[in-house]
C-alpha cells in the first residue's frame, strides 16, 4: 500500500532531482525520493546500531575478553 505525502523543498533541489531522473538514474521523481528516504532511514538505523555498540563496548571495558581467554586456553593446551 502506498501513501501520498506533500513535501516542500527548494527549487534547486527539485532541479537536481529532475536532472537525476532525466539522466535515467531513476524512472521518476517518486522513485528518486523513495530511494532518498530509504537511504536516510538506513543511515539513521546504522547510527543507532553504532551507538548501541559503543555503549556495549564501553560497558565491557576492563572486563576479560572471552576470545582472548579461549585463545590462551588453546595455547596452554597446545603446550601440554
Amino acid at each position: 500500500m502506498s501513501v501520498q505525502i506533500n513535501v516542500r523543498t527548494s527549487e534547486d533541489l527539485v532541479k537536481e532531482l529532475d536532472e537525476e531522473v532525466k539522466s535515467g538514474l531513476y524512472k521518476n521523481r517518486t522513485e528518486a525520493i523513495n530511494e532518498a528516504i530509504m537511504l536516510l532511514v538506513r543511515r539513521d538505523r546504522m547510527r543507532k546500531i553504532e551507538e548501541r555498540m559503543r555503549r556495549i563496548s564501553k560497558k565491557l571495558e576492563g572486563k576479560p575478553s572471552v576470545s582472548r581467554a579461549l585463545m590462551e586456553s588453546r595455547e596452554e593446551a597446545d603446550e601440554l
